[in-house]
Order: structure tokens, then C-alpha cells, then sequence
């Protein structure tokens, strides 16, 4: 059985066990490779990722996914650095948390599901 992941940049990593249980964790270099691409690459590099995703739910199995968001973070970071002067910075922790693609993947879900239901 060949892996669902088998173009390699989608996802970083994906641990599958023998039963329905599916762990897809999601570097945050997946979603937002090096040269700080544009949101629209984003948000198409979220669709080619939702697509494996669902694919993977369509299967009948149960998929847990994770998400590692180092480059997202940094951005931000460097924008608070960058605008300190004019806007007061926000602390890691609330930058990690606006950073975690859950939305983003959330979205990509809801799009997929869509796309069955019309198919």
C-alpha cells in the first residue's frame, strides 16, 4: 500500500498504526516553506494538505493531527520587533497561539468535505 503522502512536501511526517488510528503531524515548514511565501501560497499549500487529510477520513479512519508552526511564529516575532515603537508587542505564548494553523486547517477540512458532497 503506497502512502498517501507520497508527493513528500505535503507533510512532514505521518506515523500510521496498524489500526484505524491516523497521527499527521504538519510541520509548520509544510504550511510555510522558507522565503516567507505569500498567504495565498499558504492557504493553497492548506488545500493540497486538507485534501491528503480528507482523503485519510474518507477512509474510515479516526486522524489525529498535529501542528508545528517555528516559522509562523518567527514571522510574528519579527513584525513585533519590527513595529515596537508603534505597537506594544505581544508575549510567545499569545504569538504561538495565533499562529497554529487550526483554522486554517479547519477551513481546508470544511472545503474538502464540500467538494465530496458535491462529487
Amino acid at each position: 500500500m503506497s502512502s498517501p503522502f507520497s508527493d513528500g512536501n505535503v507533510l512532514q511526517g505521518v506515523c500510521l498504526s496498524k489500526q484505524k488510528l491516523i497521527v499527521a503531524a504538519v510541520g509548520g515548514n509544510a504550511l510555510y516553506p522558507a522565503n516567507s511565501p505569500p498567504f495565498d501560497l499558504q492557504k493553497e499549500l492548506i488545500v493540497k494538505t486538507s485534501r491528503k487529510l480528507a482523503d485519510i477520513i474518507e477512509e474510515g479512519h479516526r486522524l489525529i493531527i498535529t501542528h508545528g508552526n517555528g516559522p509562523q511564529v518567527g514571522n510574528i516575532l519579527e513584525q513585533n520587533e519590527r513595529a515596537r515603537k508603534v505597537v506594544p508587542s505581544m508575549p510567545l505564548d499569545v504569538c504561538v497561539a495565533e499562529t497554529q494553523a487550526q483554522k486554517m486547517l479547519k477551513q481546508g477540512l470544511k472545503e474538502m468535505k464540500r467538494d465530496v458532497r458535491k462529487g
